[in-house]
């Protein structure tokens, strides 16, 4: 009945709990809502990209239907430059966890030295 469950525990981000997830199979399609992610502002040149890009679309009419219109190419674009960056931070956070989860099991046998911490 339940031979797709899955569960695993995730490292303890500032806290003594690990976080448990618990999979319980294939998900059901949703569609996907566009978010604006923060750390897009923390790569260099991103302002200036989305200034040029934003300059660069030739929309007439109305006020409302021009903003309408922009905000939805715009839209498209990060969602394709953020495609492209993305590898980089989520190799990034992954390495980060994994460091993470190898200083907990350090800790757990023993207390962590400024060697281990840094």
């Amino acid at each position: 009945m339940f031979l797709q469950i899955r569960q695993c525990t995730l490292p303890s981000l500032g806290s003594d709990h690990n976080p448990i997830v618990l999979t319980c199979g294939n998900k059901a399609f949703r569609k996907s809502y566009f978010k604006f992610e923060k750390w897009w502002l923390n790569v260099e040149g991103f302002k200036s990209k989305v200034h040029e890009w934003w300059s660069s679309f030739e929309v007439s009419g109305r006020p409302d239907y021009k903003l309408a219109t922009k905000l939805r190419l715009l839209k498209t674009k990060l969602k394709e430059w953020s495609r492209e960056n993305r590898g980089n931070w989520k190799a990034r956070k992954e390495q980060i966890l994994s460091q993470i989860g190898d200083m907990e099991v350090t800790q757990e046998s023993r207390s962590l030295t400024d060697d281990d911490r840094y």
